[in-house]
């Protein structure tokens, strides 16, 4: 009897399947790669306020969403354990640069960047419309139609899609281009903006946790945000492995369970 036939069936595709993490890991090998090969730990930034991606429950702080299922599964292609960083929009930059993390996971809008930019996206696994956020009771504001008007201010995030969208399709009201998130809600709340453009995600998300705010639904003509993860640049090693692992979860179904478990499945397609 060889000494094969009395190995387990098991144990012996676990030794294949490590042996080819090990593998493909050499292939690819680069700054991130060999920082989570030699610590056998891949490091997510998140920002854990986003239902239905990301979200920690405060009681027992679990966290839960189509994000957080995929990082579990982007750590198990690597053969290592994940470690969660919290993060924020303005922080991750920094996080990425100074390897607090080796990816953030949580529904970033991918923005057009410059070649000198410090960090990379992946390519899409999500879409989502765009909302507006506005004012509750705000008597000038009820539609999409009372936007466009002299004297409007239209809070949109630098650098996003929707940046170019309203300076197309709506020329008399003014756009103000704002930093973060919270810098949108702060203007808003201020009066310096009448409302503000977002996703889907914080636009069903806000009217759930604030009661002065109320949201316009999306235009049938509006853009689709494409949402991504976001690395450090020039580790092209590093986002080749992300952008084959989310191209992986879409072929085999994984990405579709895991939005139609957390009620996303509308973001699937573009």
């Amino acid at each position: 009897m060889s000494a094969s036939a009395t190995v387990p069936v098991w144990s012996r595709r676990l030794v294949v399947s490590a042996v080819l993490v090990c593998a493909s890991m050499s292939a690819y090998a680069g700054e991130v790669l060999d920082r989570i090969r030699d610590e056998h730990s891949l490091k997510v930034c998140i920002w854990p306020l986003r239902k239905g991606l990301l979200l920690r429950d405060w009681r027992t702080q679990s966290l839960s969403g189509v994000d957080f299922e995929l990082s579990q599964e982007l750590a198990k292609s690597l053969g290592v354990r994940v470690e969660y960083i919290d993060s924020t929009y303005s922080s991750m930059q920094d996080d990425l640069e100074q390897s607090r993390c080796d990816i953030a996971m949580f529904g970033l809008t991918i923005r057009p960047v410059s070649p000198d930019w410090p960090i990379a996206y992946s390519r899409p696994y999500l879409y989502s419309s765009v909302y507006a956020v506005v004012m509750k009771g705000n008597r000038l504001i009820s539609t999409w139609k009372d936007v466009d008007q002299k004297g409007v201010m239209i809070g949109v995030l630098d650098r996003s899609i929707a940046q170019s969208w309203i300076r197309e399709h709506f020329k008399l009201a003014t756009t103000v281009l704002v930093s973060s998130p919270i810098a949108r809600e702060k203007d808003l709340q201020a009066g310096r903006i009448d409302l503000f453009l977002t996703d889907q995600i914080f636009g069903l998300r806000v009217v759930e946790v604030f009661d002065w705010v109320s949201v316009l639904p999306p235009r049938p003509d509006g853009p689709k945000l494409p949402f991504g993860y976001a690395v450090k640049a020039n580790d092209d090693q590093w986002l080749q492995w992300v952008n084959q692992f989310i191209d992986t979860v879409r072929r085999d179904g994984r990405l579709a369970a895991a939005a139609k478990r957390h009620g996303l499945t509308s973001m699937l397609e573009e």
